[in-house]
């Protein structure tokens, strides 16, 4: 008997380039979405994807690992390319991540430390 599937999207446009804002206003309601669909226990999973799964999709998994889990930015790569080997965020959302690890996850106070708020 196979489990029920329910799939469920969600789509955000974010341009892979180092200026975009990967902390925008909707990355809380993403990392909700992300929330709500991954349960380990019930064998529930959240696939992130972008057009070629390098830098946005690594970033925005990475943003939640860090958020969520508490992991710091090496950490969350490191889970990261086990799954996706060539994972590699640009350059402005890796300055994003960064200020999102120092500010223990909180993603207002992450805004308000690159000057997004």
């Amino acid at each position: 008997h196979q489990p029920e599937m329910t799939i469920q999207t969600e789509e955000w446009t974010l341009a892979d380039q180092s200026q975009a804002n990967l902390i925008s206003a909707r990355l809380p309601e993403i990392l909700r979405v992300m929330d709500e669909s991954i349960h380990p226990e019930e064998n529930r999973a959240c696939l992130v994807h972008c057009a070629f799964g390098v830098s946005r999709s690594a970033a925005v998994c990475a943003a939640w690992l860090i958020a969520r889990n508490h992991l710091s930015l090496q950490q969350a790569m490191e889970q990261i390319r086990v799954a996706r080997p060539e994972a590699s965020p640009n350059i402005g959302f890796v300055a994003v991540l960064r200020a999102l690890e120092q500010c223990g996850g909180h993603i207002e106070d992450a805004q308000r430390r690159i000057g997004q708020r």
